[in-house]
């Protein structure tokens, strides 16, 4: 799937006008730099599909660093909490693994998990597609060069590793236009997430809130 980016739009510069499926931030109308394989691999990748997506609320304070982003999705539904952020649940045996404190180790885990066959890959990442029960989450994958960005965004969704947290962060399977599926680091609603109401939506919006 290709996007149509605009001079106005949210995901590149406003001087970058251009048909790209993956974008960096750094490119320029002659060359608008495709995200690589090498770089999705190495760097540190999360999918957002709450607050911290362009345009949205918590993404201008909280994704410094960012260096690239396309459009991706993911099998699972949408919840609305208490407080009226989104949180995401994923079917069962989706979840690779649970972030830790050492970023370092994290960057590593989502290589290493990564480097599976197409196909087991593909069967992790639709368990339960014959059920109704699960939508495509529509979000970003972003793309970030420093693995210590991940601390600075588990303090914001409130997640302490190994503890009872508002939000929980897992390694998943998260399908992209320009190379497939790939893992990826989300959040998902934790163990403290509370009374959560089912929203039959398969993107967020902030007015979600409301």
């Amino acid at each position: 799937m290709t996007l149509i980016i605009a001079p106005s739009g949210l995901f590149v510069p406003k001087r970058l006008t251009v048909f790209v499926p993956c974008v960096s931030l750094h490119a320029t109308p002659e060359k608008p730099d495709r995200v690589s394989m090498a770089d999705s691999v190495r760097n540190v990748r999360l999918f957002v599909y709450g607050s911290l997506k362009h345009g949205f609320s918590n993404h201008e304070a909280h994704c410094k660093g960012l260096v690239r982003f396309c459009p991706a999705w993911v099998e699972g539904r949408i919840f609305r909490l208490s407080c009226g952020f989104p949180a995401l649940v994923l079917p069962e045996g989706a979840v690779l693994a649970k972030g830790s404190w050492n970023p370092a180790k994290d960057l590593e885990l989502q290589y290493l998990m990564n480097a599976g066959d197409p196909y087991s890959r593909k069967r992790r990442l639709f368990p339960c597609r014959a059920s109704e029960k699960w939508r495509r989450i529509k979000g970003e994958l972003q793309i970030y060069r420093d693995p210590m960005l991940l601390h600075s965004i588990d303090a914001l969704e409130e997640y302490a590793p190994g503890l009872p947290s508002l939000y929980e962060r897992v390694l998943t399977f998260v399908h992209t236009s320009p190379f497939g599926v790939i893992t990826a680091w989300l959040y998902v609603a934790g163990e403290n997430a509370g009374k959560m109401d089912a929203l039959e939506v398969d993107e967020w919006q902030e007015g979600t809130m409301i």
